[in-house]
């Protein structure tokens, strides 16, 4: 009981659990390819990466596995930051398992529009510029 009052006042990093399960992951993998009968100095480059990409486990964050690119198979929140909201808001969430996005809310986009859309500025430019 006396621990679980000094638990109450500990935060943690909002993306620890992401850090664990990638070092996790990695263990997992290194492991078993030792289970495989791989030495230490074979596991590294590309046999390690196919490991890598073949892990799946139940971690801290939820499910961990990856697709053939190698990006992890979960669902990720976009946070729209609007200038003078005090937070970031989540406004959609996207599933790399089904390519789909699910919008929970309209988008603010940086010319002050309002929607799901890309805004005409956005799509007129080369990519990662704003007209």
């Amino acid at each position: 009981e006396r621990l679980n009052a000094s638990m109450q006042h500990i935060t943690t990093d909002p993306y620890a659990s992401f850090a664990f399960d990638a070092t996790y992951t990695f263990l997992v993998a290194a492991n078993n390819l030792m289970h495989q009968g791989l030495n230490e100095s074979e596991i590294y480059g590309e046999v390690l990466l196919q490991e890598l990409r073949r892990t799946q486990f139940f971690g801290v964050s939820g499910e961990v596995s990856f697709d053939e690119n190698g990006d992890r198979a979960a669902s990720y929140e976009i946070l729209n930051v609007v200038s003078g909201a005090k937070d970031p808001k989540i406004v959609a969430i996207f599933s790399v398992s089904t390519k789909q996005f699910t919008f929970l809310d309209n988008l603010t986009w940086m010319d002050g529009s309002v929607g799901n859309f890309l805004p005409r500025q956005l799509v007129s430019c080369d990519p990662g510029f704003y007209k």
